[in-house]
């Protein structure tokens, strides 16, 4: 991800988030503000996995390759606490042919 720079990251794949989201600072101490990304100068309110509304600010990534797939304006927004560096939701999933199958343990990934 990033306009400025490349970053490669580990994703958490979360079915139960519709959205997508990142931490600010990354845990290896990069700032996601290093990389570059478009900035929409707005914010939305996002409930969390423990009940919580926090405000959270929307960016965008112009583009993110997973596994070899680009995905072209992924939004993202953007929480200081997150427990890990990216989440990706169910509507990217869905969007991009990406099925967790619960009962095999697997991720299943229809690649166009």
């Amino acid at each position: 991800i990033g306009l400025k720079g490349k970053k490669k990251l580990e994703a958490l794949f979360d079915s139960g988030s519709g959205g997508n989201h990142v931490r600010l600072i990354l845990s290896d101490g990069v700032s996601i503000e290093d990389l570059g990304f478009v900035k929409y100068r707005s914010f939305r309110k996002i409930g969390t996995g423990d009940n919580r509304l926090i405000k959270a600010e929307i960016i965008a990534f112009p583009k993110i390759l997973i596994d070899g797939v680009t995905i072209e304006k992924v939004e993202m927004d953007v929480i200081k606490s997150l427990p890990e560096d990216v989440i990706l939701g169910r509507n990217l999933m869905q969007r991009i042919g990406i099925n967790l199958n619960f009962k095999k343990e697997q991720i299943e990934w229809e690649k166009s």
